[in-house]
């Protein structure tokens, strides 16, 4: 699963990744919390089978 490494990696350095042809059975769930873990948020389209891992917006001051 490099893949999953590489979501990981990314995640961990707070870089902005999209997945494409995702399986949506296991994958998401799985980047769901390693996103959620790094502060970042991870959305799906599944029309396309793409997801986005996206640096969650700063709060307004």
């Amino acid at each position: 699963m490099e893949w999953l490494n590489t979501f990981h990696r990314h995640a961990a350095n707070e870089e902005e990744v999209d997945l494409i042809n995702l399986n949506r059975d296991y994958d998401i769930e799985v980047c769901e919390r390693i996103a959620r873990r790094h502060g970042m948020t991870f959305r799906i389209d599944p029309e396309h089978q793409t997801a986005f891992l996206r640096k969650q917006d700063a709060a307004p001051s």
